[in-house]
């Protein structure tokens, strides 16, 4: 079972250069509906990173885009409250959800070995690897006409006793945050499986 540890959702807005006083301003909104603001990190690149509940969230604002990010450490992803506390940053911004989007969903999960057991799988389905290759990976591309992205499953390198596992899904047309979450929990839950019976051994 994977426990997704974090997601991330960045939407290109033309948000401008944020200064002391529109940051207090934002800050306050944001506080307003109950996204609690622990510390202000400025970034070498010029984006304003908020620090929010306890660490669990990072909002980022680039002049060009926003990134909300949230550490999930669950088997199960919320996509309600994902979808609620997103809605509060736009809301707080006085932005219409009505934009493009990529979402970056990461997790892992245990396992005895991943290095010997990802070649064992690809040896048995698919023949001899080479002495100096100890770990197999896999990348899924993944196109609607709506949405497209990718799903890696990968033996983590500095871990072998973990598998990784990244989902990506840009968002094709202009759509709204209900819908993007709704098609992540949708790509998940309908190809999920069928990948993972590919690289294990059942």
């Amino acid at each position: 079972m994977v426990n997704w540890t974090s997601i991330r959702i960045t939407t290109p807005y033309n948000i401008g250069n944020i200064g002391e006083k529109k940051l207090e301003a934002l800050t306050k909104q944001l506080l307003e509906r109950k996204v609690q603001i622990n510390a202000k990190v400025n970034a070498p690149d010029g984006s304003i990173v908020l620090l929010a509940n306890n660490g669990q969230q990072n909002i980022v604002f680039a002049p060009n885009q926003i990134t909300y990010i949230s550490s999930i450490l669950s088997n199960d992803i919320n996509y309600q409250a994902i979808k609620y506390d997103f809605q509060q940053i736009l809301d707080a911004l006085l932005i219409d959800d009505a934009l493009q989007y990529v979402i970056n969903l990461e997790g892992n999960s245990q396992t005895n070995n991943s290095h010997e057991e990802s070649i064992q799988v690809f040896e048995n389905k698919l023949g001899d690897l080479p002495q100096e290759v100890y770990g197999v990976g896999y990348r899924f591309l993944i196109k609607d006409l709506d949405f497209n992205g990718e799903f890696k499953i990968e033996p983590m390198i500095n871990n072998a006793g973990l598998y990784y596992y990244q989902f990506i899904l840009n968002s094709i047309q202009v759509s709204n945050i209900n819908s993007v979450m709704e098609a992540v929990k949708n790509e998940i839950e309908k190809n999920y499986d069928c990948k993972l019976n590919f690289v294990k051994e059942n």
